[in-house]
């Protein structure tokens, strides 16, 4: 089992660094602690090639991204120290390409497991899915609803439906600044009413 002999080296590993007179050294401790990163990392990286094999594919992923990183801190770790020798480059240089691999692969192995769950689309929801947009679903394209020769998919609604347009409001009318209207008071004055009014009739 390669988890549980990396597992068992990161721990051998720390071990030695806390051994009275490493943590002194400063060049030392840096040595021994970007070992055990890199040991660290080798360890999440057979875990990730686990988790595929269980079809887990999600999470190999993300521990083949997890390695990756503790690849990086360990390599710069290595050069702090200035005590790299060749072993400690050659397991480095074949880890960033391992699990830059175990990354692509489970990406992969993802999107063909997405893909096989649905190939089976009843005709109908093809047939809906292939009258949508793809405007409105950015997210979701099917490129199978598209497969037969010489069909183009449907990329925006065309004719765009039709809506309502505000109308220009009055305050940018620049013309009713000028306009002059009648003056209509004599026509609002109120008549008077009873027996004066008959008085005053004319």
């Amino acid at each position: 089992n390669l988890v549980k002999m990396f597992e068992t080296l990161q721990e051998r590993t720390e071990e030695y660094g806390q051994i009275p007179g490493i943590a002194d050294d400063a060049s030392l401790g840096k040595l021994v602690a970007a070992r055990s990163l890199m040991f660290k990392a080798w360890r999440i990286l057979y875990l990730a090639a686990s988790y595929k094999n269980q079809k887990q594919f999600p999470e190999a992923l993300a521990l083949a991204e997890r390695s990756q990183q503790l690849e990086k801190v360990a390599r710069t770790r290595f050069t702090e120290s200035k005590s790299m020798d060749e072993v400690d480059k050659q397991w480095l240089d074949l880890l960033f390409t391992m699990a830059r691999q175990a990354k692509t692969d489970a990406h992969a192995a993802a999107i063909l497991a997405q893909t096989a769950d649905t190939t089976e689309t009843p005709s109908e929801s093809v047939k809906q899915l292939a009258a949508t947009p793809l405007s409105t679903r950015l997210n979701n394209y099917e490129a199978a609803v598209y497969g037969d020769v010489g069909k183009v998919p449907k990329l925006v609604e065309f004719p765009p439906p039709i809506e309502s347009v505000a109308c220009k409001p009055v305050l940018f009318d620049l013309a009713l600044n000028k306009a002059v209207y009648p003056d209509i008071s004599a026509r609002t004055k109120k008549k008077a009413t009873g027996i004066m009014g008959w008085f005053s009739r004319k």
